[in-house]
């Protein structure tokens, strides 16, 4: 964690997207230590419409992440990160809302490379998901406005904790704003992304 914590601020100190590959190796990491089926970089339509982070989570994985700052993951998740120079837009959030939704059309994963066996295996087919399965989460560094606030009515973010927002839909929709979440445990894996004084605090809370 004091690695990433490096990694983090060396990047807020450069003009460039705080949330590069190495951002996402580390939360790709973090679901790997708990044994959890992640995949960075999921490509859901062409035209690199791809989701950062995807996660796919068994009855057993949604229990082990409840104590977590993920606890409201569902079977299928998509996990976005918004950087201080990418900030969630009205139309960012349509993207990223059409990349949640394809999530539930079956994709053929890859076919095999073997070449020594005269019929090589079809490649196999993704499940379908029904949208109540699926959960799109958007961590935003910049806390966008415009949705939880001027369009409150329209969009229905609901405050449910400090720094969590959510949207209650058959497809599951939550926008956390890091720099607004509590100084906890469960919430340690998206601290690193904050800003300001809570980044300072969670820092020397590290370094105690």
């Amino acid at each position: 964690m004091l690695e990433f914590h490096e990694v983090k601020l060396n990047q807020m100190t450069s003009k460039h997207e705080p949330f590069d590959e190495t951002a996402k190796a580390f939360y790709d990491d973090w679901f790997k230590s708990w044994k959890i089926e992640v995949e960075t970089e999921h490509e859901v339509f062409s035209h690199a419409r791809k989701i950062d982070v995807t996660v796919t989570c068994t009855d057993a994985d949604r229990r082990k992440l409840q104590k977590t700052v993920f606890a409201h993951f569902r079977q299928l998740n998509a996990l976005e990160f918004k950087g201080i120079h990418d900030p969630l837009t009205i139309d960012e959030y349509n993207v990223v809302l059409m990349r949640a939704y394809g999530l539930g059309v079956p994709k053929y994963k890859s076919k095999s490379k073997s070449t020594s066996t005269p019929k090589p295996k079809k490649p196999k087919k993704r499940k379908t998901r029904l949208l109540h399965q699926i959960a799109v989460t958007i961590v935003c560094v910049t806390r966008p406005d415009k949705i939880l606030n001027d369009l409150q009515k329209e969009y229905r973010f609901v405050k449910q904790e400090a720094g969590i927002y959510f949207c209650d839909e058959v497809l599951g929709k939550w926008i956390i704003h890091p720099s607004e979440l509590d100084l906890v445990p469960k919430n340690y894996p998206l601290l690193p992304l904050a800003q300001g004084q809570k980044l300072e605090q969670f820092i020397e809370l590290c370094l105690a």
